[in-house]
């Protein structure tokens, strides 16, 4: 199927949006209560182009996924600790950066490896995985390499991943699976709806931050466009 955007169409339209948003924040940052609903929207477009037999044909082979998780908290809070230390950031600066590398994917993830064609059931699953490993992997993972405990809201993260990603993806698939027909009307479209409501977001949540934005150093700019692309 065509994709109606090139590849560099997203990155460039984020990054424009993200200056705009970060100079008129007031405006962008009225639709903070949005964010939920929009992540759990994209999450349903995704579900409309699967159906249950992708998940079955994951379930077969649960390997892929114990190496994508494994990796992910692997490697991503070692790149991290290391940009740190080769950047020389400040305390609070490495924690962050540990923190963020100690986490689970988000839904994120999941829209740019559809748009790029990648095995999105893969992807959901190990999002999902990774999500519930990382109730116990991230306070561990910070205590190893920052020597300090973090409480984990496992509730919380439990039913952000309820809300996010299992509810809004079965239903799609759901719709895929008894209205095909009508799904298969609108299917050229999905990738240019969720590469929009993706912007909307990264538009809403850069105006939230845009004081903390406006105050970070190059290094620790170069240190996240690093750690992004190593952990790729």
């Amino acid at each position: 199927m065509q994709r109606p955007l090139s590849s560099l169409t997203f990155p460039t339209s984020a990054i424009l949006l993200s200056i705009v948003a970060i100079y008129f924040n007031e405006l962008f940052s009225a639709a903070a209560d949005t964010v939920v609903f929009l992540l759990a929207s994209v999450m349903f477009l995704m579900g409309l182009t699967l159906k249950k037999q992708d998940f079955l044909r994951i379930s077969k082979n649960p390997a892929t996924i114990f190496i994508g998780v494994s990796l992910q908290f692997f490697l991503m809070p070692l790149i991290a600790i290391l940009l740190a230390y080769a950047l020389q950031l400040s305390s609070q600066l490495t924690a962050g950066l540990v923190l963020v590398g100690s986490c689970a994917g988000g839904t994120a993830s999941n829209v740019m490896t559809y748009l790029a064609k990648g095995d999105l059931a893969l992807s959901i699953s190990m999002t999902v995985v990774s999500t519930l490993f990382g109730v116990i992997a991230t306070p561990l993972l910070c205590a190893f390499y920052l020597s300090e405990t973090l409480n984990v809201d496992t509730l919380g993260m439990l039913i952000s991943i309820l809300q996010l990603v299992l509810i809004p993806v079965f239903l799609g698939i759901c719709v895929n699976t008894y209205a095909a027909r009508y799904v298969a009307t609108i299917e050229k479209w999905i990738p240019s709806v969720s590469m929009a409501i993706i912007l909307c977001i990264i538009v809403i949540v850069v105006a939230l931050n845009a004081d903390r934005l406006n105050n970070i150093g190059i290094a620790i700019a170069i240190a996240v466009i690093l750690h992004n692309s190593l952990g790729l």
